[in-house]
């Protein structure tokens, strides 16, 4: 029957005369990514891509940063929101136009200045669990957490709560 059906797709989706066989030579495409000489073997939640090349993985252990070669954790000057960062879930990323990314946790939003590599905490949004993250335009930033929706100006710092009755 499997037969008699190639055949078939075959009179009815003929191969082009030019088709051959791709073949791959010299090992294996991908390998291994490891993290400070550990296996990467933890949970991905979410990758991310900023404008410098370098890919974020967001893992059940906190943050790294792939750069091609080798994953590494960052190790930033605020060692209390390293000790965060660097340990927590790491549930949502956006990269913004202005060369930051916003990293959302368990326990608040982050922001990373991607090229000095400092770390902020916006104090509104300290202990609440950042679920997804969505930036809009210059500066607006868009939070799923566990409360609800956030509209967050990160220019202004003002944030608007949406819930049933102020979207109807």
């Amino acid at each position: 029957m499997r037969r008699l059906l190639y055949i078939l797709l075959l009179a009815v989706f003929p191969l082009p005369a030019n088709a051959q066989e791709v073949t791959y030579r010299g090992g294996l495409l991908f390998e291994p990514v490891h993290a400070d000489g550990v296996g990467l073997n933890q949970r991905i939640y979410v990758i991310a891509k900023d404008q410098f090349g370098f890919m974020w993985f967001g893992t059940d252990y906190g943050l790294l940063r792939y750069d091609g070669y080798r994953t590494q954790r960052i190790n930033f000057s605020d060692k209390q929101i390293a000790g965060i960062v660097n340990t927590i879930g790491i549930e949502s990323m956006a990269v913004a136009r202005d060369t930051s990314l916003w990293i959302g946790t368990s326990r608040g939003l982050f922001r990373l200045d991607l090229q000095t590599y400092d770390i902020t905490a916006p104090k509104r949004f300290q202990n609440v669990n950042v679920r997804a993250l969505l930036y809009q335009d210059d500066s607006i930033i868009w939070l799923g957490t566990t409360e609800g929706l956030y509209r967050y100006n990160s220019i202004s710092g003002t944030r608007r709560y949406y819930n049933t009755i102020n979207t109807q």
